[in-house]
C-alpha cells in the first residue's frame, strides 16, 4: 500500500479484549472511498462471538462488532 494513502490518525483495534497488531490502515488502493484495515489476530480463544473493538485517535468506535474465531 502506498503510505500517502494511510490515515493520519492512530487506530488500534482489540480482539477480545486483547491488543491486536495493526499492519494497515487507510484507503484502499484501487477503490474510491473504501478505507482498508489489515488486522493481525491475535491469540485468542476460539468462539463464535468474539468481540471486536477499535480506536481512532483514542476515541471508541460506536459499533457493537464482533467476529468468529476459529484456531
Amino acid at each position: 500500500m502506498n503510505q500517502s494513502n494511510a490515515l493520519a490518525k492512530t487506530f488500534r483495534a482489540s480482539i477480545g479484549g486483547v491488543q491486536a497488531n495493526v499492519t494497515y490502515s487507510g484507503l484502499a488502493g484501487g477503490f474510491l472511498g473504501l478505507y482498508q484495515f489489515n488486522v493481525v489476530v491475535p491469540n485468542v480463544p476460539a468462539n463464535d462471538a468474539t468481540s471486536f473493538t477499535y480506536t481512532l485517535d483514542g476515541a471508541a468506535g460506536p459499533q457493537n462488532l464482533i467476529i468468529a474465531i476459529r484456531n
